[in-house]
């Protein structure tokens, strides 16, 4: 595919078209890249651009998108002496800024008899690293997301948006067969506890702070909280501590709204 992708390159260079071939590895941040291939086309078509009040908008578009997503540009030093267009690629939404520029880019180049593109080269990798992502890195979490995206997609290789349609309906899958089934495996008492927990964040908290919650103290809930460890709902990282065993549980816990009170 890279060669592929640098043959294409070639092509659009000979044609007069400005180009830029970038890679998205994975466990990177995807904005460095594209900085990189933003400042890179918009300087190829300022340079060629006929309507010099229309290359002077793309530069000042181009700072808004860095600026607004902290793109940063890893070759050469200062992007573009301009000031930012307000309103346009600066809502600090990669995917939305990203999207503004290039239309503004392209309809430019339409204007002068060209063309623009941007080449990514291994972006199968950044697909896979956003469905970790929403899987929380949880092997079944992973499988579902997958299974879905796999569905949801109409061609090989899976791009990130199959992944972000698919979020919905691998979400609404996990709520039924995974949290609801093991939600409803605890008791009143418990349930309260693993809310008083959500309540309190994503990450392990103090045993003291759940009972707080629930204004009581911690050896008041300890039969609840063994309880729960018992059925593998949450466990205890340390002294003093515990944690839900599965990522993303918390997050479902708030969103139910038919839990019992916390005072009983």
């Amino acid at each position: 595919m890279t060669v592929l992708l640098l043959r294409w390159r070639e092509l659009a260079l000979d044609a007069g078209w400005a180009a830029a071939h970038i890679e998205a590895r994975a466990g990177t941040d995807l904005r460095a890249p594209l900085g990189d291939a933003v400042i890179d086309l918009t300087r190829q078509t300022s340079r060629r651009f006929r309507n010099e009040e229309r290359a002077q908008r793309l530069q000042r578009i181009a700072t808004s998108f860095l600026r607004a997503t902290g793109a940063t540009v890893t070759r050469g030093a200062v992007a573009f002496d301009v000031q930012p267009e307000p309103g346009v690629a600066d809502s600090g939404s990669l995917e939305t800024d990203l999207t503004e520029l290039l239309v503004e880019l392209g309809e430019a180049a339409r204007d002068e008899g060209t063309g623009a593109v941007i080449l990514i080269d291994e972006l199968q990798d950044a697909g896979v690293e956003a469905l970790v992502g929403l899987a929380g890195g949880y092997p079944f979490f992973i499988q579902t997301h997958a299974k879905f995206a796999w569905d949801v997609a109409v061609e090989s290789p899976i791009a990130l948006a199959d992944v972000s349609v698919a979020e919905p309906r691998a979400g609404e899958q996990l709520e039924q067969s995974f949290f609801g089934p093991r939600y409803e495996r605890a008791t009143p008492a418990e349930r309260r506890y693993l809310h008083a927990l959500a309540a309190l964040g994503d990450g392990p908290v103090s045993t003291a702070e759940a009972a707080a919650v629930l204004r009581r103290r911690a050896s008041d809930v300890s039969v609840q909280r063994d309880g729960l460890i018992a059925k593998g709902l949450v466990y205890a990282p340390d002294r003093g501590l515990i944690e839900f065993t599965v990522p993303h549980m918390a997050a479902y816990l708030r969103g139910r709204t038919d839990h019992p009170p916390m005072d009983p």
